[in-house]
């Protein structure tokens, strides 16, 4: 299989050379990258995010993937080109809802001495949904806070270490893997390279 590799916006990932590659808009992070297969079913994406200069700040790895868990895990239906649709736009009488459930939710190293949490989605009653493996992470200089009075960061104490209640400062990565069903064999290698290859190489 022939990789390419192309930097951007502070990353560089190998991905097949018959694969697309696109900046996409998205609401909640600063960057998003879609890596797609031919067919267009098959997807990984890169959303990239900082909070230096902002009122914005990161949540412990754990509750992140609590509050990813819960996002990832809500209803949807189809519309009528077989399209998911999140659940509050399912407003027809009887219309059918699917429900995603979590697999596994597990610590785990990636390349580059990255502690993520790794996240797998499948369906139960969608044999058509197939696997959505996600990867969270946080990488450089971060300054970490407690909370004196809860959920008040206006008078939280500055903490040293990796614990605390909420952190400012470095960057936040997702890494999304998506195939169907009928692919998930097939793109398993491939996803696996370009994780293996995922490399941070400036700041934001």
């Amino acid at each position: 299989m022939t990789l390419n590799t192309n930097p951007a916006y502070g990353f560089k990932m190998d991905y097949p050379t018959e694969w697309t590659y696109a900046k996409e808009h998205t609401r909640n992070w600063r960057a998003g990258y879609n890596f797609s297969s031919p067919d267009g079913k098959s997807h990984a994406f890169i959303y990239v995010d900082d909070t230096s200069g902002s009122a914005y700040y990161w949540y412990p790895i754990n509750k992140w993937a609590n509050n990813t868990i819960k996002s990832y895990t809500e209803p949807y239906c189809l519309d009528g080109a077989g399209n998911p649709m999140v659940w509050d736009y399912c407003t027809q009488p009887n219309i059918k809802l699917y429900h995603p459930v979590i697999n596994s939710n597990d610590p785990v190293i990636i390349p580059g001495s990255f502690e993520a949490r790794k996240l797998v989605f499948t369906s139960y009653d969608d044999r058509y949904y197939g696997q959505r493996t996600v990867y969270i992470m946080h990488s450089g200089r971060m300054q970490g806070y407690n909370y004196t009075v809860p959920d008040h960061p206006e008078v939280a104490v500055m903490v040293d270490g990796p614990v605390w209640d909420y952190a400012t400062g470095g960057q936040g990565y997702a890494i999304e893997f998506y195939s169907p069903a009928d692919q998930i064999k097939d793109t398993s290698s491939i996803f696996s390279h370009m994780l293996n290859s995922f490399e941070i190489t400036t700041k934001l």
